[in-house]
């Protein structure tokens, strides 16, 4: 008994889903296909021969080159950076040690401004380095833009 009752409700529900929207069957199985449907030759994305061609070698013969070296450079920029701190740092140190010890007071003074000009290399250092570093980070932004670009390409999905 119950099991009439429920396809009752079904049979009222649909009734009035039917009167409300005409054709709703019909309409209801022309979306069910359109989500199964595979897709035919036209739907499917066109790939220019031509363009995935000219990129595989400007890929291969400029753009990985030109990665290397500017990774490279920046690899360089960011540890020479760190080089240029370490010897600040150094003479930061030998100067303090060369003060600390007793000698001349002409000496003192000459030691007291190669304390400063420590001072000063080290600070280059760190912003050569943090100059290295903002370098990097935006090198690989762009090494993303780039690769998601090629993928576009690739894939026929450039326009």
């Amino acid at each position: 008994m119950v099991k009439k009752k429920e396809n009752n409700t079904f049979l009222k529900i649909w009734e009035n889903i039917y009167s409300e929207v005409p054709n709703a069957f019909e309409k209801l199985k022309e979306s069910w296909e359109s989500l199964f449907r595979k897709k035919t030759l036209k739907e499917k994305r066109k790939r220019n021969p031509w363009a995935i061609a000219g990129l595989i070698c400007l890929n291969l013969f400029i753009m990985i080159a030109l990665w290397f070296s500017l990774f490279a450079v920046i690899i360089s920029l960011f540890f020479s950076g760190v080089a240029i701190s370490i010897s600040g740092l150094a003479i930061i140190l030998s100067s303090l040690f060369v003060i600390i010890m007793p000698i001349t007071f002409a000496l003192q003074g000459l030691f007291v401004s190669s304390l400063f000009s420590g001072i000063g290399v080290f600070c280059l250092g760190i912003i050569i380095s943090i100059f290295g570093w903002k370098f990097g980070k935006y090198f690989f932004i762009l090494t993303k833009k780039y690769l998601n670009w090629n993928n576009r390409v690739f894939s026929g999905r450039s326009r």
